[in-house]
């Protein structure tokens, strides 16, 4: 039984690695690859929104949810998506979710909790992700196949960015493109 790979690199430090074995509908399903910083691939819409979320901020602070404008990133609203942060217990809502990534998940996904989108193994490592974010106050850059076994030929990559109201972190904002090689 093969062993998953997952990668997580952190910005002060090499890139740690653990092994998950992970299920999904009979086969193993790849890891979602974490990183805290872009790469040489990651896709220009991604670096566009994290551009725009650096000008939010003051003096290098998580920028302030009442900063954001939809219309100052118009052209990449259709993979642009807005998550609240539930407390007791942590969770993650969809709180809006643009229309490239509805038509690659194949439903529409607003208002729906990670665990009412995606399947248990990969619903776990979403939250550890989002999580680290509302823990740490920083970035996630993100990249995997598909987590449904219609499309599982698909790739993402993602970026997750933290926004704060009265300086608690209760907003996630991110993109996600999709495509058959990325």
């Amino acid at each position: 039984m093969p062993a998953d790979i997952s990668t997580v690199s952190l910005s002060s430090g090499p890139a740690l690695r653990f092994e998950k074995d992970v299920c999904l509908y009979g086969n193993y399903m790849a890891p979602i690859t974490v990183e805290w910083a872009p790469n040489a691939t990651t896709d220009r819409r991604l670096l566009e929104l994290h551009a725009y979320w650096l000008t939010l901020g003051r003096d290098g602070t998580v920028p302030d949810r009442k900063r954001f404008n939809p219309r100052a990133i118009a052209k990449l609203l259709p993979s642009v998506f807005l998550v609240d942060v539930l407390d007791d217990p942590r969770d993650f809502r969809f709180r809006l979710v643009g229309t490239a990534f509805t038509q690659a998940a194949g439903q529409e996904l607003t208002g729906l909790r990670i665990g009412e989108i995606f399947p248990p193994e990969f619903q776990a490592q979403v939250f550890d992700g989002w999580n680290a974010i509302v823990e740490n106050y920083g970035p996630n850059w993100a990249l995997g196949m598909m987590w449904l076994k219609e499309r599982d030929y698909l790739q993402w990559q993602g970026v997750l960015l933290p926004q704060s109201q009265n300086g608690k972190i209760d907003l996630l904002m991110g993109a996600g493109v999709f495509g058959k090689t990325l």
